[in-house]
């Protein structure tokens, strides 16, 4: 748990980490804020990183979940005004 936390200060060290709970954190997220995930995936150390956002992309958060301590998530960062962008533009071709 240790890497993780120095990994997050590392990625938005201004930011104050929140921690706890992983449901009561996701509750919060999906009541308070209407936010959902839409994407996810594993850090090179074995962290799930996961991307939440409003429906119209107002207000996100990435969320960080350690191996060593499943049942407990971090906010990494917030924000607001997300824009998705098409993979297809990503890799080069024509959309």
């Amino acid at each position: 748990m240790r890497w993780f936390i120095a990994f997050m200060l590392i990625v938005n060290p201004v930011m104050a980490m929140q921690c706890g709970d992983r449901a009561e954190l996701l509750k919060s997220l999906s009541n308070e804020h209407k936010e959902a995930v839409v994407g996810r995936g594993l850090a090179a150390g074995g962290a799930m990183i996961e991307l939440y956002r409003t429906k119209s992309g107002e207000t996100w958060t990435v969320v960080g979940t350690s191996p060593a301590d499943p049942d407990v998530s971090c906010i990494i960062t917030d924000g607001k005004d997300w824009s998705p962008i098409k993979f297809n533009i990503l890799v080069g071709e024509k959309s």
